[in-house]
């Protein structure tokens, strides 16, 4: 998925929509993993939550939290069990995981300027993914002792959260895509690619009236690997209903992206 450009795909994955930030967060924290058995895991991580989790006072080392509020800071946990067969004489690699997440803050401060709080909490974000990806067929490889990186690959993600709680935008997420490395002769390093996103909008989200509706995109490329260490994929997308929002009209993007690995 890391492979396209739309950001539910590559990033998000639905959750962005719900938490307070899409992609990368900064605060202190940690994680604990183990392996109780072969091709198995349980994953937790415990972090700080910061009210405003995309506040530039968050940047650094400081991590202060929405100053002068730091005692609006609350705690962000995520916990993930999984499976990673290798499928097979051609040892097909495979992940299937279950996850969750809570993302909760104290509640907002009350009464004029005063930084005065209630005993209550605000209503924590949450919600759980379940992920399934899989080689699908892997080329025979000249080398006997190596196995080849060119086949067919498969990826789906499911994301759930309560549609009650006015600050998840999406409580269902899908998407699935196929990714197909070497598909063209003598491009053994090439990626062909075609994805779908799919999002179901909570009418709860919004107090003004709109029509919401389900958005969902279809985005589909090529990598050309021009090197070792640069490449250039055009793509096209289809978004139908940006937002979820049927009032406006749907998109068709044409565009190219390049990037250097060093």
């Amino acid at each position: 998925s890391k492979l396209f450009l739309n950001n539910a795909i590559e990033s998000s994955k639905g959750i962005g929509g719900n938490i307070k930030f899409s992609s990368s967060y900064s605060a202190w924290g940690g994680t604990v993993e183990i392996k109780p058995i072969k091709d198995f895991y349980i994953k937790n991580g415990l972090f700080m939550a910061t009210y405003n989790a995309t506040e530039t006072g968050n940047h650094g080392l400081g991590f202060r939290g929405y100053s002068p509020d730091t005692e609006r800071n609350g705690l962000w946990y995520m916990g993930e069990t999984g499976y990673k067969p290798t499928i097979g004489s051609s040892k097909l690699e495979g992940k299937y995981a279950f996850g969750g997440y809570f993302f909760g803050t104290p509640v907002s401060r009350t009464g004029g300027g005063t930084a005065t709080y209630s005993n209550r909490t605000e209503e924590g974000q949450y919600g759980f993914y379940i992920q399934a990806d899989q080689m699908l067929f892997r080329e025979p490889s000249e080398d006997a002792s190596k196995l080849s990186k060119e086949g067919l690959s498969v990826f789906n993600l499911f994301s759930f959260a309560p549609d009650y709680a006015t600050g998840n935008k999406y409580p269902f997420y899908f998407q699935t895509g196929l990714v197909y490395t070497g598909l063209l002769p003598t491009r053994e390093k090439d990626t062909t690619q075609i994805a779908l996103g799919y999002g179901d909008r909570n009418d709860n989200a919004d107090t003004a009236t709109k029509d919401f509706s389900a958005t969902y995109v279809l985005e589909a490329g090529h990598s050309f690997q021009i090197n070792g260490w640069w490449f250039a994929r055009p793509f096209v997308q289809y978004i139908r209903n940006p937002k979820g929002d049927c009032s406006v009209k749907d998109a068709t993007v044409f565009g190219l992206s390049t990037g250097f690995t060093f």
